[in-house]
């Protein structure tokens, strides 16, 4: 019972890195690790921020926007 035990917490213990080199290998990455790379403001100093920042909040207001002209329900 013991050794039973003890081989599925070895079984057990070796599935997550087995799982994170098959997401690997196909090109994905497993969710509990951290990305590889930046993300999309990566390498970006303050005022790169601070532009990015305005073209998201300009992206948001027409989505507002957009979204109070169309009806909620439609028939």
């Amino acid at each position: 019972m013991t050794e039973a035990i003890l081989v599925l917490a070895i079984i057990a213990g070796l599935a997550c890195p087995v799982h994170m080199w098959w997401q690997h290998r196909r090109g994905r990455q497993a969710a509990c690790c951290p990305p590889q790379r930046g993300g999309v403001d990566a390498g970006l100093d303050v005022e790169g921020l601070r532009t990015r920042h305005a073209q998201l909040s300009a992206r948001i207001a027409e989505m507002e926007r957009t979204a109070s002209r169309e009806p909620l329900l439609r028939p």
